[in-house]
């Protein structure tokens, strides 16, 4: 089981409200006060992930 691992909390939360798998959290070793969304790595999550980011570059 691969991973992939998000470090956006607002891109996780768009990730698991389009149906792709959260398998855990867990602290950020750099920023201690930030999370790491750990997601289950299929084709769907990287498309999702893809989209977020094209979205992301638009918008600056």
């Amino acid at each position: 089981m691969e991973e992939y691992k998000i470090y956006k909390k607002k891109w996780a939360i768009q990730c698991v409200a389009l149906g792709d798998t959260l398998l855990y959290t867990e602290d950020n070793k750099y920023k201690p006060n930030f999370k790491v969304f750990v997601f289950l790595d299929t084709p769907k999550l990287r498309e999702h992930v893809t989209e977020l980011d094209k979205e992301f570059h638009k918008s600056k």
